[in-house]
This record gives C-alpha cells, sequence and structure tokens, in this order.
C-alpha cells in the first residue's frame, strides 16, 4: 500500500469539509456575526458488516464501541440552523468476526472460531477499527429548545484488514455517510445530542484485487460546548 493510495480516504473527507463549510456559510462575503463554534465529546456504539468487492465468500461483522470528539461550526437563524463539523471516533471495544458464506442458506458459522482473522480464510474483509472520521454538513430546525436535524457528506475507516491466509494489511476504507438527529439546549451554551448514523463505504486503499465494502449502523450521544 502507497501513501498516495491511503490519501484518497483523506482528499474524499477534506473535500466534504470545504463543501459543508461553503453550504453553512455561503460566500466569502458573509459576515462572522452569528457565526457559532462548538466542541464536544461522547459515545458510539455501531453494528457493521465488511463484505468484498470482488470474491463474495468470507465477511466479518460485529458490534463496536468508539469515544467521540466533535467539533463545527453553525448559523443559528431561530427557526432553522445550519453547520458544517467533524466527527472523530477512536474505536475502544468490540470485535468483528469472520464468516464464511453457506451455499443454499444457513447461518454463517465463525470461521474456526470467533477473532481469527486472515490465519484460514480468504479475504478481504475488515479485522479491527483503528477509528472513523466523518466531515458532514447539518442542518436543521428548532422547535423550542430541542433541534432536530439531518447530516449528510464523506466518512472514512482505517484499520486491519485480512487479504488471504496468513496476511493482513492497514487500510482505509472511504465514502459517504448520513443521519437524523436530534438535540436538547442546556443552560451554559451546553448542548445534549443523540443520533442515528449510517456509513456506507466503498472507496478501498487495499492493494490488488483486496477491496473491501463496509456499512454500519450507529447511534451516537454527544454532549456538545457552544461559543
Amino acid at each position: 500500500m502507497y501513501w498516495s493510495d491511503v490519501m484518497i480516504g483523506y482528499k474524499t473527507a477534506a473535500s466534504a469539509a470545504c463543501l459543508a463549510f461553503v453550504a453553512t456559510f455561503g460566500a466569502a462575503s458573509v459576515s462572522a456575526q452569528g457565526m457559532d463554534y462548538y466542541i464536544g465529546g461522547g459515545y458510539e456504539s455501531s453494528s457493521a458488516v465488511s463484505t468484498a468487492t470482488v470474491r463474495s465468500g468470507t465477511y466479518s461483522d460485529g458490534a463496536l464501541s468508539s469515544l467521540v470528539l466533535v467539533g463545527g461550526m453553525e448559523m443559528d437563524r431561530g427557526a432553522y440552523f445550519l453547520g458544517g463539523e467533524i466527527n472523530v471516533g477512536m474505536n475502544i471495544g468490540g470485535t468483528l468476526t469472520p464468516r464464511t458464506r453457506i451455499v443454499g442458506g444457513g447461518p454463517p458459522p465463525p470461521i474456526l472460531g470467533t477473532g481469527v482473522c486472515g490465519r484460514f480464510a480468504w479475504g478481504p474483509y475488515a479485522c479491527s477499527v483503528d477509528y472513523t472520521a466523518r466531515a458532514r454538513a447539518i442542518v436543521g430546525v428548532n422547535v423550542g429548545n430541542v433541534g432536530l436535524f439531518g447530516t449528510a457528506g464523506a466518512a472514512m475507516i482505517s484499520g486491519t484488514f485480512a487479504t488471504s491466509p496468513l496476511r493482513t494489511e492497514a487500510a482505509t476504507v472511504s465514502g459517504t455517510t448520513y443521519g437524523v438527529g436530534a438535540r436538547y439546549t442546556l443552560s451554559n451554551g451546553m448542548m445534549l445530542r443523540g443520533e442515528v448514523i449510517w456509513d456506507n463505504l466503498t472507496n478501498s486503499t487495499q492493494t490488488g484485487r483486496n477491496d473491501s465494502d463496509w456499512t454500519a449502523t450507529s447511534v451516537q450521544l454527544t454532549l456538545i460546548k457552544r461559543f
């Protein structure tokens, strides 16, 4: 895997961030007045599946837990708000289990035991995830102290992937992300936010024909401080 390959995922996320900020702030002549900045942290629980783009005999799935850091900008226009955000989740727990498909149906069993990755099965599939990064635009409406919102942008995971028996490699997979959620305004600029996020990632930096896709559904809870 070459450094230029790794940069594909980062360029995708960076482009989405730029689009989010442009959508938020419009032309360069827009005044900074009325613009809020925020940071926060929280927890995310995800259910994910890693599948092969070319070969379909094996895949992995599982539940992951992450600590989340968020930072962004927002313009509040009373009845509605819009903004751009960087959202990063660092994996702190959970297991991806490699599985093999059974011809004719039936439940897919683990490959020679839970946690086996790259030792006995052809990849590609994800063995573990280090972090998930998202660059998103946010648009919502205010109903009293409650804000209802939707998000869309780019996302990327970085981790370790099986490629063939006895071989794994570090790689990234990038693609699109979207979500819906609600937030509640507390005192002193604090907000409590809950969201359901869907990631659909198909642009892999794995070598050769070892491309993997990644889909995940996540529930994220964050506490945010506005400035």
